[in-house]
């Protein structure tokens, strides 16, 4: 929702051909006080652009009766619909929404403009006793056209000062994204030592940042993101919406099991160390102790051959091995 928002005002300031009359900025910009509108990311955008924003009393529509009064048509439109449910599941009874679903959001978007362009806006309105469309030409007849911005002015209006490091792998880090750029390594090459680049994004799309050297701030390189398939089209108030959603489901684990079985597996290899020391040592004894007695019986048995000399007309003749 805040995405679209952010969208349908960029579009509603966004000059293009042959509708210079249509659509523009507006003096004061009046809401309710969802989410989707009280946010820093809505906040930046309107104050940067110099639009007065101001929002009714919370329980209070008939602080905005004419924007409810659009609903309310809106919703009558809407609930002749094939598919509806009748802003409830409750009151669509037995559809199966699941099951029966037909339209994307995205279409939706698409049917719901076209409806405002080449319905609302062309039926006669009770209050204004014509359509919309007409009164909207007749009042603009003998005026200036709206002010409005090309895409690019709206892209470098909206932009948001930050200091980061730029890494040795060419990379700038901060908002837990990171950009790179073919001209960030000489930038850093120029930066002296703990200087910091100065980055200008854009709340409404994280998908590219630009880059500057404190020297020359007005000739600031592009970077891109290093994740362009979510950071692309991204505004900030969803970034720190789903950062904080990612926070919250890495808090509902822990390392207590990890950690046990980490604690078990060093008692087992400790307990395999020591039964292989053991091993080893008795094994290293039973070698040393073996060779001793072979050489007493060796000397024995010499000694007994000696002492036997004289008895025997043989000449004892021994091994040059156990000599």
């Amino acid at each position: 929702m805040r995405r679209k928002n952010d969208s349908r005002i960029k579009k509603a300031l966004t000059a293009l051909p042959g509708e210079e009359y249509l659509r523009g900025k507006p003096i004061r910009l009046h809401s309710d006080n969802g989410s989707e509108f009280v946010n820093a990311v809505i906040r930046y955008f309107l104050d940067r652009l110099n639009i007065i924003f101001d929002r009714g009393p919370p329980y209070a529509p008939n602080a905005r009766a004419r924007i409810e009064r659009f609903f309310e048509t809106f919703e009558l439109w809407l609930h002749e619909v094939p598919g509806t449910t009748m802003s409830t599941p409750e009151k669509g009874e037995y559809y199966d929404s699941e099951g029966d679903a037909a339209f994307t959001e995205a279409s939706i978007n698409r049917h719901v403009e076209y409806w405002i362009e080449n319905i609302y806006h062309q039926r006669k309105h009770r209050a204004l006793n014509m359509p919309p469309a007409i009164a909207w030409g007749r009042a603009m007849k003998n005026r200036l056209p709206p002010e409005k911005f090309t895409a690019e002015d709206l892209d470098t209006l909206c932009r948001v000062v930050q200091k980061a490091k730029i890494s040795a792998a060419g990379r700038v880090h901060f908002l837990c994204l990171s950009w790179y750029g073919p001209s960030l390594q000489e930038i850093r090459s120029k930066l002296k030592r703990g200087q910091s680049a100065i980055c200008y994004y854009n709340p409404l799309d994280l998908g590219e940042i630009w880059i500057a050297h404190p020297d020359n701030p007005r000739n600031p390189e592009r970077a891109y993101a290093t994740h362009p398939e979510y950071q692309n089209g991204l505004t900030l108030t969803e970034h720190e919406l789903l950062h904080k959603q990612y926070l919250a489901q890495g808090r509902e684990f822990d390392d207590s099991k990890a950690d046990v079985a980490l604690l078990l597996l060093r008692q087992r290899m400790a307990k395999e160390y020591d039964e292989s020391r053991q091993l080893s040592k008795n094994s290293q004894s039973s070698t040393k102790t073996k060779p001793k007695n072979s050489e007493r019986d060796n000397h024995s048995d010499i000694v007994e051959r000696i002492q036997n000399l004289g008895k025997d007309d043989d000449i004892p003749n021994f091994d040059v091995e156990k000599l």
